[in-house]
């Protein structure tokens, strides 16, 4: 009992030095002038402090105080109750000075609707989620959205929900996007988007500005500056290069638009035609946009479908000891690859070991490596199989021919 009185006499001595010694009182009204600056800092400069309630004075010396303050505000969609200290100290000429207010106990915060959402917050919380336009994921910008407009709007304050449909235009680089979304909120201190779908089809528009103005003789034009790679998975592959004039039967049979408009791929077939092949290629055409439209680097799938190496080719041959012209005559190339001829050759100097020679020979020409072997059809022995290479860019045929002899052929006839 002792221990209780003096306790309360010295709280009543704090209180007196308080109150008497700090001859200046603070009064709720000088508090919430003093603090309403920065506490609408903090929480945010459209929540207007309706009122304050003084919890608690904190007084470590009679040179300074802390005052725990509860803080009532609201806005046009929620009141709100925060906590702060408000600290003071005293000053030499006997008056209490503001010193700061900071936020506590947020986790203690309440926040209670008052109403659903409006225009300007769906704006900003529809940033960072996603619609379906035309097949692939938008991801929303605040400052894409124009004329957003409420069309209809289901809130329910008790629950703290709310759902909304709107229309709106997503304004991108390129498109611009024209329909409706619904989404669905949840109070939570604020109005927080639990979902959003669409409602219908987005109908998008391209920019002038933006347009990509492409006609077939352009693609063809990009297409011809290009080489094509015939086997490009085998150690005979070769490459065959491309002209304009030599493309036919061209079609865009596809085109795609991806990344919100910014990239384009037009989906190309058609057919190139050299002296001596026929080959049927597939490319893809890419544009992205950056400011501008830029080409991206096209690669071109090619096989190849027929050759042409009936006619009369000539050339030389080089032995050791041993040179002089050759000559390969294609009589019949069937489309199966089998071939039927005449080769015949001509030493440089003819003597008793150096003499000429001409033999019927038959054979065939993969037509998944061009590679030509051909043999004497009489069997005599004295004359050793050509193996070949048919290259198509330079209309030549390379290897070797009789008794093993280096041959190099171009088509003349």
């Amino acid at each position: 009992m002792k221990k209780r009185i003096v306790l309360i006499t010295a709280l009543a001595v704090c209180m007196f030095i308080f109150l008497t010694a700090c001859s200046n009182q603070i009064y709720k009204s000088t508090i919430m002038k003093d603090i309403e600056p920065d506490v609408s800092k903090i929480l945010s400069s459209d929540k207007k402090i309706d009122d304050i309630e003084i919890l608690e004075y904190n007084i470590d010396n009679t040179k300074e105080t802390s005052i725990s303050l509860r803080v009532k505000s609201s806005d046009e969609i929620a009141e709100y109750i925060n906590y702060f200290i408000a600290t003071y100290y005293y000053s030499s000429d006997d008056k209490w000075v503001f010193d700061n207010v900071s936020q506590v106990d947020k986790d203690k915060s309440t926040a209670t609707p008052k109403k659903g959402v409006n225009e300007e917050i769906i704006v900003s919380s529809l940033n960072g989620e996603h619609v379906t336009i035309n097949d692939e994921e938008w991801e929303i910008k605040s400052s894409n959205i124009k004329n957003l407009s409420i069309k209809s709007q289901k809130t329910n304050i008790d629950e703290r929900k709310d759902n909304v449909t709107v229309t709106l235009i997503l304004d991108d680089d390129v498109l611009e996007a024209e329909g409706e979304i619904n989404i669905g909120y949840i109070f939570d201190k604020k109005w927080e988007v639990t979902a959003v779908s669409n409602e219908g089809e987005f109908k998008t528009t391209e920019k002038n500005e933006c347009e990509l103005k492409v006609r077939d003789s352009d693609l063809i034009d990009e297409i011809a500056q290009k080489e094509i790679i015939l086997f490009s998975d085998t150690s005979n592959s070769q490459t065959v290069s491309m002209a304009k004039s030599e493309i036919s039967d061209f079609e865009v049979y596809k085109k795609t638009s991806e990344n919100r408009g910014k990239a384009r791929r037009f989906y190309c077939k058609g057919t190139l035609t050299k002296p001596n092949a026929t080959i049927e290629f597939d490319t893809q055409v890419y544009y992205v946009y950056e400011g501008r439209w830029l080409l991206q680097p096209t690669t071109i799938k090619a096989e190849l479908d027929s050759v042409n190496i009936e006619g009369k080719w000539n050339g030389t041959y080089n032995g050791v000891g041993n040179k002089g012209k050759s000559s390969l005559k294609i009589t019949e190339a069937t489309k199966d690859g089998k071939i039927k001829g005449v080769y015949s050759y001509t030493p440089d100097k003819i003597d008793q070991y150096r003499k000429a020679g001409s033999y019927n020979v038959s054979g065939t020409i993969d037509m998944s490596s061009l590679i030509i072997n051909l043999t004497e059809d009489n069997n005599k022995n004295v004359f050793t199989d050509i193996s070949a290479i048919l290259y198509i860019e330079k209309s030549k045929i390379k290897g070797v021919g009789q008794k093993g002899y280096p041959i190099d052929l171009t088509k003349v006839e």
